[in-house]
């Protein structure tokens, strides 16, 4: 029996429903994480921007225009092995942001400015990191305020990366 290899994607900031990408992947809502859950955020609040705002780089506008903001931490339950994380963000509003993201307890990104990185407002960014290990069972995301700001992320992909013999 062959199983499909282990793919979670989150719509960061939509709460009540899935959301169909260009490509036809299915994007899970947002949710606080609960005992039990398989995924969540454990802070934060999340905001929904104008359906008809523009997003540039991006075959998929709807993923940015709902964010989770104010969050600390992701954690998902993913089988052991090992994956490729990919973080999507969108600075809408031109504010300052500064945070730092940690993956699995290793920091990816340091002091990342989203409007910056990003060349501007409603400009998407993706940052993707492959190779992350799950020995137990847990895929743990942690994003550390710079400064005082709000850390913000419009989705979450993690995808089990190709074992080969």
């Amino acid at each position: 029996m062959v199983t499909s290899p282990f793919t979670l994607r989150v719509n960061a900031g939509e709460t009540r429903e899935r959301y169909i990408d260009a490509a036809g992947h299915a994007w899970d809502p947002d949710h606080l994480y609960t005992e039990g859950a398989t995924y969540g955020f454990f802070s934060g609040a999340t905001i929904s921007h104008d359906p008809a705002l523009t997003i540039a780089d991006s075959d998929n506008p709807t993923l940015y225009r709902s964010e989770r903001y104010g969050l600390r931490r992701f954690l998902a339950h993913v089988p052991e092995g090992r994956y490729l994380v990919r973080l999507h963000f969108c600075e809408v509003y031109g504010a300052y942001r500064l945070f730092s993201v940690a993956i699995q307890g290793k920091r990816v990104l340091e002091d990342l400015f989203i409007e910056k990185a990003a060349g501007g407002t409603q400009i998407a960014l993706i940052k993707e990191f492959p190779h992350v290990t799950a020995r137990d069972g847990k895929l743990d995301i942690v994003f550390i305020p710079k400064e005082h700001t709000s850390p913000e992320i419009n989705g979450i992909e993690i995808i089990a990366e190709y074992r080969g013999r």
